[in-house]
């Protein structure tokens, strides 16, 4: 097989080279062999980015715990976007066991994001863009309507 390419290949050279005087047999050839090295390398470094994006999701559908500790929330994955929801809360809040807070949270970039927020004591809404700050932790700017920042927040992984 790797014989039978070859002597493809070193054909089309050979045709080439003679029809066109401007590059010998083996520079074709040498040509030849490195774009397809990297085309094959780029073709690659797509793959792994795919895959790591894949895994950025499978790391972040965990539980995470706000700022102050007053809350957990268990961010899960639904239908390519990620929402959450408060799993728990200390004995002061009880009331916002349940409520969703993240939806539709969609990753870029594999450590940055976008979605929105709805604050579980104020039922205010807020979009927010997110930092992965280590696998450990989450940077989430929240911002009013209108696009200004209004409050910034380090989650950190529970489990």
């Amino acid at each position: 097989m790797v014989k039978t390419l070859y002597w493809i290949l070193n054909t089309f050279c050979v045709v080439i080279c003679k029809k066109t005087r401007f590059m010998k047999t083996g520079d074709l050839f040498q040509f030849i062999t490195v774009l397809l090295i990297i085309v094959g390398l780029v073709t690659g470094i797509f793959f792994w980015l795919k895959n790591l994006l894949e895994d950025v999701h499978a790391q972040v559908t965990s539980i995470w715990t706000n700022g102050d500790s007053t809350f957990k929330v268990l961010i899960y994955n639904v239908d390519s976007s990620l929402q959450g929801d408060v799993v728990w809360a200390d004995s002061q809040n009880q009331k916002i066991l349940g409520l969703p807070v993240l939806k539709n949270m969609k990753l870029k970039f594999f450590i940055f994001g976008k979605g929105h927020y709805t604050c579980p004591f104020t039922r205010q809404k807020y979009h927010f863009r997110l930092r992965f700050l280590s696998k450990k932790s989450i940077q989430f700017y929240f911002t009013d309507l209108s696009g200004k920042t209004v409050n910034q927040e380090t989650w950190m992984l529970v489990a």
